[in-house]
């Protein structure tokens, strides 16, 4: 369906710059491929009474998009603060911008929020990356392990109820998801089939995409995990394999490169390090800047992806259209992404399995090269930005219409 009757689109993130990748840099590129195929538009998102920094006001005064930060009590990250925020602001901002479209783009919990608030003369169309709690944070620590662990369990019981009640009576007219598999997963929990739209995350080009020119006869691997420290990524899975790996390639190196979500998590993969006698063999970073997680995508050899839970993996696409060889676990869309010989697909990992498929791409360089040709070649055709922001234009002007 044409997008002609789209002019002005308002996007609403609770997440976005200084935190870097997933959601929030999804959300930049959507407003950057939105405005780039001629549309005016608008990005609410949190921090407004954040200090700027210079790498900030940098960030912020290229953009190809107006952006409208609101206050959140000073914690610019603080979900609570920003869905209060967002319900007295948002009816303001639709009377001053008149919008054809209002997308909800991060922000779990915000439909449900808008129940409340005066916004009944636009479309609003919720995305939907992840059904939560699956990617939902919990970063604390309670005295022992069990009762962080019945604490934690009563959390994400809340915010599974929570995520339902949004799913089924949050204020929208259209949901966009990023997978089949989460698109099943909203079916279940209450949402119209009919209204749901699959459109999946785009991938940025970066301007120096390179082979993967990197020599492994050097006697040296990287092999780098780019996701967030938390039990359902899988990294520690990973530094298990390391000790297989470590006895063919003594100096292996694995990068676990994201924030840390799960205090305990990380302890317990700093402790099997230990333990394996491998602890100079793993080193998790935190979280680091664009340019910083730009050098770890370059330098790496392999990336592995040994995730338990995905809604889609925005990461292993960015290995991917690096030329890197990239191995997955079957979650999310990371069969699709790799099938066809695009790269290695672990359908139940086991440690061993894990290691073999990091020997295989070391041992076998034919493979290796054509593996990272194809998925390079498969992302650029499939995910590029200007493909996913006319999808989702499309699926603008059903809401729209409706």
């Amino acid at each position: 369906m044409p997008a002609d009757n789209i002019s002005t689109i308002l996007i609403v993130s609770a997440h976005f710059y200084p935190v870097i990748g997933g959601t929030p840099t999804h959300t930049h590129y959507l407003c950057t491929a939105l405005s780039e195929l001629g549309k005016d538009v608008h990005l609410i998102t949190a921090g407004g009474d954040a200090p700027i920094t210079d790498e900030g006001a940098e960030h912020d005064a290229h953009l190809r998009y107006t952006l409208h930060r609101i206050p959140t009590n000073g914690k610019y990250k603080q979900d609570i603060s920003f869905l209060w925020r967002i319900r007295k602001e948002l009816p303001t901002y639709i009377a001053q911008l008149h919008p054809d479209i209002v997308n909800v783009s991060t922000g779990n919990f915000v439909p449900l929020v808008l129940r409340f608030a005066a916004v009944d003369d636009v479309p609003i169309v919720y995305t939907v990356h992840n059904v939560p709690p699956e990617e939902h944070p919990f970063r604390h620590s309670f005295g022992t392990d069990t009762v962080t662990s019945v604490i934690r369990r009563v959390y994400f019981s809340g915010i599974g109820i929570l995520a339902r009640l949004t799913v089924r009576f949050g204020k929208y007219c259209s949901l966009i998801c990023v997978s089949e598999n989460t698109k099943r997963k909203l079916i279940l929990m209450g949402a119209n089939s009919k209204k749901i739209h699959v459109v999946g995350n785009g991938i940025s080009v970066p301007s120096n995409v390179y082979e993967n020119d990197r020599a492994f006869g050097t006697g040296t691997v990287n092999i780098l995990t780019v996701a967030g420290v938390i039990e359902h990524k899988g990294q520690l899975d990973m530094v298990y394999a390391m000790k297989n790996i470590a006895s063919e390639i003594p100096s292996a190196k694995y990068y676990i490169v994201g924030p840390i979500r799960s205090v305990g998590y990380r302890d317990r993969i700093i402790s099997a390090a230990k333990e394996l006698g491998i602890e100079g063999s793993v080193i998790i970073t935190g979280e680091v800047t664009s340019e910083e997680l730009e050098k770890y995508y370059h330098s790496c050899d392999i990336y592995v992806q040994p995730s338990y839970q995905e809604g889609f993996c925005i990461a292993i696409l960015d290995a991917m259209i690096r030329g890197k060889p990239v191995i997955g676990t079957d979650v999310g869309e990371i069969a699709k992404f790799v099938a066809d010989g695009r790269g290695i697909l672990l359908k139940q990992p086991s440690v061993q399995d894990i290691s073999s498929a990091v020997l295989r791409y070391v041992r076998d360089p034919g493979f290796r090269v054509s593996s990272s040709l194809m998925s390079k070649n498969f992302v650029e055709k499939h995910y590029s930005w200007k493909k996913i922001g006319a999808d989702t234009l499309n699926v603008y002007a059903a809401a729209k219409n409706r």
